[in-house]
């Protein structure tokens, strides 16, 4: 991974470990693009100690299976 990657990695885990337990909901969203791509998003978002609303993008990544609650399920489990 390239080394600018490894870095917003980082700031993404610092950020997310500063929050309160069972403070951080997850969505999910999965689409199909007009040449039939599948895809799936998983997004983090809470309130930091500034009370600013945060969205933090976990993983975008093609997605082949059907969408299926099961797929869509193991898919979170590997982000």
């Amino acid at each position: 991974m390239p080394a600018h990657l490894n870095i917003k990695v980082a700031e993404i885990r610092n950020e997310l470990n500063l929050c309160e337990p069972g403070s951080i909901s997850i969505t999910v969203d999965g689409w199909v693009s007009q040449s039939n791509d599948g895809y799936l998003t998983v997004t983090a978002h809470f309130i930091n100690k500034k009370w600013n609303l945060v969205d933090l993008n976990l993983s975008t990544c093609g997605f082949e299976d059907r969408h299926t609650g099961e797929n869509i399920k193991e898919a979170i489990k590997e982000v």
